[in-house]
């Protein structure tokens, strides 16, 4: 399924995703994933995805901020 960032940036993905889901890149993998919220708070994985021009670390050139949050 194609799909475009809220930042205007086109992605593919295996599956659905919905408005609101997020798109976030994980420590140890080589893909960013698809996040949604869940009601509790925490996330489920939507799946991984391909979006231009993040692919090659474009995104965190200089990331400092850890973010912990439960994925189920």
């Amino acid at each position: 399924m194609l799909f475009a960032t809220s930042g205007g940036r086109l992605g593919l993905i295996a599956g659905g995703i919905e408005a609101g889901d997020e798109i976030w890149i994980l420590p140890g993998l080589n893909v960013p994933v698809a996040l949604r919220r869940v009601e509790d708070g925490s996330y489920s994985l939507v799946g991984v995805t391909y979006v231009h021009g993040i692919m090659h670390g474009e995104a965190v050139p200089d990331c400092k901020e850890v973010v912990h949050f439960d994925l189920i």
